[in-house]
This record gives C-alpha cells, structure tokens and sequence, in this order.
C-alpha cells in the first residue's frame, strides 16, 4: 500500500483516465439518459483543486479555447460549491464532504455536519442500493478526502480513529493507496479474514481476480 511503484502506477493510471476523459476527440458526447431500469456504474474523479479555471485551462491546452473538453459536451453536467459552512475557503475535509454527502461543515471535519452528526455519503448510499464500491487514492487511505467517503470523524488529523473505521467498517470492496504504516498487523490479518485481499506490488495486483 506504501510501495513506490505501486503509487507510480496509480498516478498513471490515474493520470490516463483522465487525458482520455477530457481530450479525446474520438469519444461522442451523447445525450443518454438513464431510466430507472438501468443498472449503472458511477465513477467520481476528483482533482485536488480543480475548479472552472482549471478546467478552462485544460481545455485550451488540449483541444483550443473554441472547441471543447468532452467532460464540458456532456448533456448531464452539473457543478458543486465545495466552501466550508462559514462560506470561507474550504479545506480538503470540508470540500470532501461536500462532495460525498452534499453538506457543508466545518474544515476539519469527515463527513459530519456542522452539529456535530454524521451524514450519509454516496458509498454508503451505493451499498445500500447493493453495488460493489471502491476508493482509489494517490495519496494516503486515511487523508481527508478518500476518508470523507468511507469514514465519519470529528477531526482530519485523528488518524488512528479514521484507520479503525475503516478496518471495522469493512463497507469498501476495494481499497487501494498508500498509508500502510498506520494499519498494525493485527488489522491486516483482521481484513484478510474478512475477505480482503492484501497486496503491496504490481505483480500481486495483477493476480487478483
């Protein structure tokens, strides 16, 4: 989990899904729309600090300021305010959960509101509509934001309490990135006994079914 090529190649495989999703002319900007039959996948990318001035830069590096990204052609495109609940600037914990639970809160705070209460995140509303879920980070497990989605925590910095949700919780089917350090053995074997399977290179990677 804290191996150096294992987090190079997350970064590029992360990196590539990325350019494809926002470059590639081939791909059609279709108007689908979902019924209430389908059975859909939902994939959210996050960049650290993106916003629409990000975005507009991205677009005139890659395809010119006339054209645009496919991420922008999309018949079902949406933004969301990221600012902390005193409306000032946001940290990682406060935009995080905003985007996991659409609530504002305080910085600092993991998916609990501005009263202290924990608030439900879009991981836990796809396990309770039976979907497989996941949690793919370039940074460590237990950071603000990859913890806004999986964990509920008064304060951003209390680690420990962030890993011992997540070894107890056990709500995430796949949970890749760094931060092995803070998880003691005790709760590897406590994960692998619950169905996980632990790797820590490529090659281990590569022979999970």
């Amino acid at each position: 989990m804290n191996n150096k090529t294992r987090t190079r190649t997350l970064i590029f495989i992360v990196l590539i899904a990325s350019l494809g999703f926002l470059a590639n002319k081939d791909l059609p900007a279709t108007s689908y729309q979902p019924t209430n039959g389908d059975n859909l996948t939902v994939i959210l990318m996050i960049g650290d600090g993106m916003g629409f001035n990000q975005v507009r830069m991205g677009r005139y590096v890659e395809v010119g300021k006339n054209e645009s990204l496919i991420m922008e052609s999309s018949s079902l495109n949406h933004s969301v305010m990221t600012h902390n609940i005193n409306l000032g600037i946001t940290d990682s914990a406060a935009s995080a959960t905003a985007l996991a639970t659409g609530v504002k809160t305080y910085n600092g705070r993991i998916a609990i509101n501005s009263d202290g209460e924990s608030v439900e995140t879009i991981l836990e509303k796809a396990l309770e509509m039976g979907k497989a879920t996941g949690v793919l980070s370039t940074t460590t497990v237990y950071h603000a934001t990859p913890a806004s989605f999986m964990t509920h925590v008064l304060s951003r910095n209390n680690y420990q309490e962030i890993v011992r949700q997540i070894v107890e919780n056990k709500n995430v089917d796949v949970i890749m990135g760094g931060g092995l350090e803070l998880f003691s053995v005790q709760q590897i074997t406590n994960m692998a006994d619950a169905g996980y399977s632990f790797v820590t290179n490529k090659t281990a990677l590569s022979a999970i079914s």
